[in-house]
C-alpha cells in the first residue's frame, strides 16, 4: 500500500515538472500502474484521480497522448507528421479510452486539450447528456475557427451534427454561424453551411436571416455563397420563393454572378417540386428559366448557367412548359445541336421531360401492332410450285429447290395440312445428294425440319412432333433405301431443333451431340450404301465440319457453333448465311457476324438496277440472283414489291424454263434466309406527328444525319428511362439504328446508356452485342455496367446462346471477387438465377474456373464470406449434382487441412459459418 503511494506521488512529481520527456515518462509509470490490480478502492480513486489530472492539468505534453489514432478512430485525421511523433502503444491507448468513456464529465473540465482531432471521439460522448453538448462549442479555440483547411472544417462539421442532435445549443453556436465582415470565402462557407443547419434544426431562424439578407447585398461571389443557403430554405419552406426572387432576379443576371444564376435557377426549380405554387406564377417561373437559357447565349460566359436553367426547367410539368414555351420537335432539337457540351448536359434533362411525357400520350395501338414482315414474294412461289410440280413430280431438282422454299409454302397453305405433309414426305424421297452443295443441302433441311416443327406443334408437346418426323425417315427407308441420305441429314439436323426446343430459351447447336447423331445412324446403313458414299464429301458430313475444309472458315464454323473469337470475317453476306442455316446457328450469333461484314454497295445497286427494267431476260435472272445474294435484309425488303413484279413478269412471259430459273432463284434467296418470316420493326418515328420531340430525336440517330457522334452521347439519355402508366417504355424501334450512330465501342457512358435502353425495349440483338467479351473487361464504366447486367440477369440467361451466357457469368463472377462495393450485390443476383434449372451448370462450370484463384490460402481466407454465401444458395439448388457438391466441398477441405495453422488463425471467427456451410 505504501509502495504504491509513494509510486503515484512519484508519478505526480514527474507530471508536475514541466519537462514534456519527464512528464511523458511519468504517464508511462502511471499506466503501467493502471494495469496492476488494485488492493483496495481508495488506492483506486487515487490512481484515477492522477491519471485525470494527467492531462488537465499539466498541458500540451500529457495532452499529446490523447491524440493517437486508435483512441479516436479517426486516423484519417491525423496528419503523417502527428502520427510520427506519438510513441504510445496500442495497450496504452486502449486503457486510456476505456477512462475517458468512462468519466465523460471530464470533458467540462476548463483545461481540457483542445484539438480538433479530439473532437469526433468527444461528439460520441453527447448522444445522451445534452448538458455536454451545450459545453461543446467552447472547447474549439478561436484560432481553430478561423484556421483555413481540415482542421476548421472538422470542427464546423462537428458542431452542425451537434445542433442536428441537440437544437437547444443554438445560443452557444449562434455566434459562430455569423459571417464576419473580414471573413475569407471559404470561411464564409462553412459559417453558411452551419446558418443553414441552425435554420432547419431549429424555428429560430429570423435571428439569423437578418445576416443573410445583407449577404445576399454585397459581391459576386458573396451572394453565391450565400445563395446555397437559400435554396435549402426555399426547399424548408423557411424562405418564401417569390420574396426571394423580387431580391435576386435582377441582381443575379450581371455579369460575374454566374454561381448566384445557377443558385437562383434551382430556387425557381424548387417551386415545381413543392407543387404549391399557382399555375400563373409557376409559368412566370418558366418564362424566366427560359430567359436565362438565351442569356448571353452562344458564348462561355454564363454557360454553367444557362446548363442549370434547362435542368430546372425539366422540374416543371409538360403542360405547363407547352403553355408558357414553344415546344415544337426540330426547334427543340435544333436548338441542342447548337448548344456546348456543358449545356446539352442540362438540355437533355429538359427533352427527357418533355419526350416522358409524349411517349405517355402515345396511342397504345402503336405498341399492339404487329411488326411481322411475311415474305411478298409467297405467293409467286406457291405458284410456281403449283405450275413446276404438275410435270416435274419425279424431277430432284424441282424438290431439291423445294426443300428451303418449305417454310414459305406452309406459310400459304396453312390450311392445307394434308398438302404440306404430303410434300414433306416426298422430300425424303425425292431431294438428291449434289455435290459440292452439302452445305445447301444441311441448310435446306434445317429449314425444312424447323418449319414442320413449328407447324406440328400443339402446346409442348415436341417429343410428339420428333416421333412424327421419325415415322417419316422409316418410311422413306422402306420405300428406298437411297433415301438414307436425306435420312442422315434429317437425323442430325432434328438433335439439334430438339436440344434447341427441349429449354425455353434458344442456345447453339451442341456439336458432339450431332455429330454422335450422324455417326449412329450411319452405322445401322448396310456396307453396299457405305461404300456408295466413301467420298470426302460424305466425310465431311460424318464430321459435322461444313467448311473446315476451307481453312479461313474455320474460325467462323467454331464461332458459329457456339465458341467466342475475335478473327475478322473474310466471306460474302449470303455464304455467311447459307452456312449458319446448315448449322443451324442461332439467329443472334448469325446476325452479329451479318453486321460485321461491310456492306456490298454495288449489290444493292444491280437490285436497284433490275427493278427498274422493263423488259427482263433469262441471262437478267441468272445475273442478278449472285449479286442481290450479298443485300442486307432490310434492302431486300426495300425492293421486294418491284422485285416480285419484275419476276412475275418474266415467268408469265417466258416458259418453264423461265419458271424453273425464277424457282430456283427463289429457292437460294429463302437458303440464305431472305425469304424467311421475321420482325421488321421501325428504323424511325415518321409515323408520328410533325411536331414530335421523340421523332426529332431519333431522326438524329438515321443514317442521313449529319450529326457529331459527341453530340448523340449527350442525345442518348433523353431515350433512356421512360416508364408509361401501363409499364411500357418508348414505341417499337430498331434500336440497331441507335447503336450504329454511336461510339459504343469507345465510350463507356454511350455503350452503359445503349445497354440500359436495350433492356428497356427488350432488344435481344442489341443486349447481344453489348455483352460481347469486349465490353465486359477493363472499363472504367465496369462497375455500373456488370451490376446493371447482373440486375437484369434472368433476361439476359432467357435468350442468350449457351456460350455467351456462360461467359457473361464468368465475367460477373470474377468481377465479384475482386470488387467489395458491388462484388455481393452481383453474387445475390447470379444466387437468385441459380434456381433456376437452366443455369446451374453455367454457375458451377465458372465456380470451377475461379477455383484455382481463390485456393491461394489468403485469397481464399480474404473471400471467404463472399464464398460462403455464394455455396450456400448454390448448395440448396434442387437436383444438384451430389458429385458436385462433394466435389466442392472436398476442395475446401482440402485448403483447411493443407494449412490447419495459418487457416485456423485467419478464420478464427468464422467456425460457425464454415461447419455450415460443409454440412449443407
Amino acid at each position: 500500500m505504501a509502495t504504491g503511494s509513494f509510486d503515484l506521488a512519484n508519478v505526480k512529481a514527474l507530471l508536475s515538472s514541466g519537462n514534456p520527456i519527464i512528464q511523458s515518462n511519468g504517464l508511462t509509470c502511471l499506466l503501467s500502474r493502471l494495469r496492476l490490480p488494485f488492493p483496495n478502492a481508495k488506492e483506486k480513486v487515487s490512481a484515477s484521480s492522477l491519471f485525470f489530472d494527467g492531462f488537465t492539468k499539466y498541458g500540451d505534453a500529457v495532452a499529446q497522448w490523447h491524440v493517437v489514432a486508435n483512441l479516436l478512430s479517426h486516423c484519417a485525421e491525423l496528419s503523417h507528421r502527428e502520427l510520427q511523433s506519438l510513441e504510445v502503444s496500442n495497450e496504452d491507448v486502449f486503457l486510456i479510452a476505456d477512462n475517458v468513456l468512462v468519466n465523460p464529465l471530464l470533458v467540462m473540465n476548463e483545461l481540457f486539450p483542445a484539438c480538433h482531432v479530439l473532437l469526433p471521439a468527444l461528439l460520441s460522448l453527447y448522444s445522451s447528456r445534452s448538458e455536454l453538448a451545450k459545453s461543446f462549442p467552447s472547447l474549439i479555440p478561436s484560432e481553430q475557427l478561423s484556421k483555413h483547411g481540415e482542421e476548421r472544417d472538422i470542427a464546423f462539421s462537428l458542431i452542425q451534427d451537434l445542433v442536428t442532435k441537440f437544437p437547444t445549443t443554438f445560443d452557444a453556436v449562434k455566434n459562430l454561424a455569423i459571417p464576419g465582415e473580414s471573413d475569407c470565402l471559404d470561411l464564409l462557407k462553412v459559417k453558411l453551411r452551419l446558418m443553414s443547419t441552425l435554420c432547419v434544426s431549429t424555428d429560430r431562424s429570423d435571428e439569423l436571416l437578418p445576416s443573410l439578407t445583407r449577404l445576399l447585398k454585397k459581391s459576386a461571389e458573396v451572394v453565391g455563397a450565400a445563395v446555397s443557403v437559400v435554396i435549402i430554405l426555399c426547399k424548408e419552406e423557411i424562405l418564401d420563393i417569390n420574396s426571394v426572387r423580387k431580391q435576386l432576379s435582377v441582381m443575379v443576371r450581371q455579369p460575374g454572378f454566374e454561381v448566384a444564376l445557377m443558385g437562383y435557377c434551382e430556387i425557381l426549380a424548387v417551386a415545381a417540386q413543392s407543387g404549391k405554387c399557382d399555375d400563373n406564377i409557376s409559368v412566370e417561373y418558366v418564362q424566366e428559366l427560359w430567359e436565362i437559357t438565351q442569356l448571353r447565349k452562344g458564348t462561355s460566359d454564363g454557360e454553367d448557367a444557362r446548363r442549370r436553367a434547362w435542368t430546372a426547367l425539366g422540374s416543371f410539368d409538360f403542360d405547363l412548359l407547352k403553355s408558357a414555351i414553344p415546344i415544337s420537335g426540330r426547334h427543340l432539337v435544333g436548338q441542342f445541336l447548337g448548344l456546348r457540351q456543358t449545356e446539352r448536359k442540362g438540355f437533355a434533362i429538359f427533352l427527357h421531360k418533355i419526350v416522358s411525357a409524349e411517349v405517355e400520350s402515345l396511342s397504345r395501338s402503336l405498341y399492339t401492332k404487329s411488326h411481322i414482315h411475311k415474305t411478298l414474294l409467297a405467293p409467286l412461289v406457291c405458284n410456281l410450285h403449283n405450275s413446276l410440280g404438275g410435270t416435274n413430280q419425279e424431277a430432284p431438282w424441282f424438290w431439291l429447290a423445294t426443300l428451303p422454299l418449305f417454310s414459305v409454302i406452309v406459310n400459304e397453305y396453312s390450311e392445307s395440312e394434308m398438302k404440306l405433309k404430303k410434300i414433306f414426305s416426298k422430300l425424303f424421297l425425292q431431294v438428291p445428294l449434289v455435290e459440292n452443295k452439302l452445305v445447301n443441302l444441311f441448310a435446306g433441311w434445317r429449314i425444312c425440319i424447323s418449319t414442320f416443327l413449328n407447324m406440328e406443334t400443339k402446346g409442348d408437346d415436341l417429343l410428339r412432333c420428333r416421333d412424327k418426323i421419325i415415322e417419316e425417315c422409316k418410311r422413306s427407308l422402306k420405300e428406298n433405301e437411297l433415301a438414307v441420305n436425306n435420312v442422315v441429314v434429317v437425323i442430325a439436323v432434328l438433335a439439334g431443333e430438339m436440344l434447341r426446343g427441349r429449354t425455353e430459351n434458344s442456345r447453339c447447336v451442341n456439336v458432339p451431340l450431332v455429330r454422335s447423331a450422324v455417326w449412329m445412324i450411319c452405322s445401322l446403313i448396310s456396307n453396299e450404301i457405305k461404300n456408295f458414299y466413301e467420298d470426302v464429301e460424305f466425310n465431311s458430313i460424318l464430321k459435322w465440319r461444313l467448311g473446315i475444309e476451307e481453312k479461313p472458315y474455320e474460325n467462323l464454323h467454331n464461332f458459329l457453333a457456339g465458341e467466342e473469337f475475335s478473327a475478322e470475317i473474310s466471306l460474302s453476306r449470303s455464304a455467311l448465311w447459307l452456312l449458319a442455316a446448315a448449322l443451324g446457328v442461332e439467329e443472334l450469333v448469325a446476325n452479329s457476324v451479318s453486321y460485321s461484314i461491310p456492306s456490298d454497295n454495288s449489290a444493292e445497286e444491280n437490285m436497284a438496277l433490275f427493278c427498274s427494267k422493263n423488259t427482263i431476260e433469262p441471262d437478267d435472272i441468272s445475273k442478278v440472283l449472285p449479286q442481290i445474294s450479298n443485300v442486307t435484309l432490310s434492302v431486300f425488303w426495300k425492293y421486294e414489291r418491284n422485285f416480285k413484279k419484275r419476276l412475275e413478269q418474266f415467268s408469265l412471259n417466258g416458259g418453264e424454263e423461265s419458271k424453273r430459273v425464277v424457282y430456283e432463284g427463289l429457292s437460294h434467296l429463302s437458303s440464305i434466309s431472305l425469304l424467311t418470316k421475321s420482325i421488321d420493326l421501325p428504323s424511325d418515328y415518321s409515323h408520328l406527328r410533325d411536331d414530335s420531340v421523340l421523332r426529332a430525336v431519333i431522326e438524329q440517330f438515321c443514317a442521313k444525319s449529319a450529326c457529331q457522334r459527341a453530340i448523340l452521347h449527350d442525345l442518348l439519355p433523353v431515350l433512356v428511362d421512360h416508364v408509361r402508366s401501363d409499364g411500357r417504355h418508348l414505341p417499337p424501334l430498331d434500336l440497331k439504328i441507335v447503336l450504329s450512330a454511336i461510339d459504343y465501342r469507345n465510350d463507356d457512358e454511350a455503350c452503359l446508356n445503349m445497354l440500359r435502353l436495350a433492356i428497356q425495349e427488350i432488344d435481344q440483338q442489341v443486349m447481344y452485342e453489348l455483352t460481347a467479351p469486349g465490353y465486359l473487361d477493363g472499363s472504367a464504366n465496369m462497375s455500373p455496367y456488370l451490376l446493371l447486367i447482373s440486375q437484369n440477369l434472368p433476361l439476359f440467361l432467357s435468350f442468350l446462346p449457351k456460350s455467351r451466357a456462360v461467359m457473361v457469368l464468368e465475367r460477373l463472377l470474377k468481377f465479384a471477387i475482386q470488387d467489395d462495393d458491388v462484388g455481393k450485390q452481383i453474387l445475390a443476383d447470379i444466387d437468385k438465377c441459380g434456381q433456376q434449372q437452366d443455369t446451374q451448370g453455367l454457375l458451377f462450370a465458372r465456380w470451377r474456373y475461379h477455383w484455382k484463384k481463390l485456393s491461394n490460402i489468403c485469397q481464399f481466407c480474404e473471400f471467404f464470406d463472399m464464398i460462403a454465401d455464394f455455396l450456400s444458395a448454390c448448395f440448396l439448388m434442387d437436383g444438384l449434382s451430389a458429385s458436385v457438391v462433394s466435389a466442392v466441398k472436398g476442395m475446401m477441405l482440402y485448403i483447411s487441412t493443407s494449412r490447419p495453422t495459418l487457416i485456423r488463425a485467419l478464420m478464427e471467427d468464422k467456425s460457425e459459418k464454415w461447419e455450415k456451410l460443409l454440412t449443407l
